[in-house]
C-alpha cells in the first residue's frame, strides 16, 4: 500500500488514516486487477466470478481469427487462475515422535 502513488507521506490523524484506508481497500479489492490472480480482482475470485476467464479466452480467440498477424508470438492465452494463493503460508507441522 505504501508504494501506491496516492499514498500520503503521513496522516494528520487516525481518522484521516482510516478514511484513506477505507477508500484504498475498496478500490484495491473491487477495481484493481491483480496479475497474481490472473488479472481478476480479489472480489471476483472471492465471489466465484472467475468464469470470466472463459469469456476472455473467447474474445482472444476471436481477435486471433480476425487478425492472426497481430499475434506474432502465437495464440494468446489468458493467465491461469491458481488453485490457491496466500501470503506467508503456514505449513502444517509434523508431530514429533
Amino acid at each position: 500500500m505504501k508504494y501506491a502513488p496516492e499514498f500520503p507521506g503521513h496522516f494528520k490523524s487516525i481518522e484521516e488514516a482510516r478514511a484513506f484506508c477505507a477508500r484504498f481497500f475498496d478500490f484495491y479489492n473491487t477495481q484493481h486487477y491483480h496479475t497474481g490472480i490472473a488479472l481478476l480482482t480479489p472480489e471476483m475470485v472471492h465471489l466465484g466470478k472467475a468464469a470470466v476467464q472463459s469469456a476472455r479466452q473467447q474474445t482472444l480467440d476471436a481477435a486471433l481469427a480476425r487478425k492472426p498477424g497481430r499475434f506474432s508470438k502465437g495464440s494468446p492465452k489468458v493467465l491461469p487462475l491458481h488453485k490457491e494463493v496466500c501470503i506467508n503460508r503456514v505449513e502444517p507441522q509434523k508431530p514429533e515422535d
